[in-house]
């Protein structure tokens, strides 16, 4: 439970909406931080909360991780657990394995604002350019990040996600279009 009671509304909403086995939070991490978020704005609590996101290394399934971060350091994760099968949502942020690695925070406006009201249903699949747009607000707050901290490496590291993005999200793009048009062809023949 946390210290402080400001934020046991939305503790309780994440107990609420949590997922309870690997398998049901699969792929949902995304969608539960953003419903998460929409609520500590709901709740006056914005300000007090951000995104935080992990790169996820040596996993074939998971490019990265997110979840809400409060500003006490805890963070809540509806589907923690996909990360090590304990489903309870409130933890340290250093209770995440090692390879959830180089986390990142960013405020609630910066992802909220850039998925508006076209966030789909917790089953759909976020649209590419919903995903490019937001990886795009993500881009702009980090390189001015790394402007203000006069930081060369964090610039860097910034191109390289946004780069990193644009790759992932074109190469399924073309494997989609390849399999569908794999698809029509088969038809076709058989």
């Amino acid at each position: 439970m946390l210290q402080d009671s400001v934020f046991a509304p939305l503790e309780s909403f994440a107990l609420a909406g949590r997922h309870r086995s690997a398998a049901q939070s699969r792929g949902l991490c995304f969608h539960a931080s953003i419903e998460l978020a929409r609520e500590a704005r709901r709740l006056g609590l914005e300000g007090r909360a951000a995104f935080v996101r992990w790169r996820v290394r040596r996993d074939l399934d998971f490019l990265e991780h997110w979840a809400l971060a409060l500003e006490s350091g805890l963070v809540l994760d509806m589907t923690a657990a996909q990360v090590d099968g304990d489903s309870r949502p409130l933890r340290r942020i250093d209770e995440y394995p090692a390879n959830y690695d180089a986390p990142r925070h960013y405020p609630v406006a910066v992802v909220l604002d850039a998925v508006s009201e076209r966030t789909p249903t917790p089953n759909a699949h976020y649209s590419r350019s919903l995903l490019w747009t937001m990886h795009l607000g993500l881009f702009r707050h980090d390189a001015r990040a790394a402007a203000i901290a006069r930081s060369p490496r964090a610039l860097v590291d910034a191109v390289a996600a946004i780069a990193h993005c644009a790759f992932t999200l074109a190469a399924g793009g073309l494997l989609e279009r390849t399999l569908a048009r794999a698809r029509v062809l088969a038809t076709r023949l058989g």
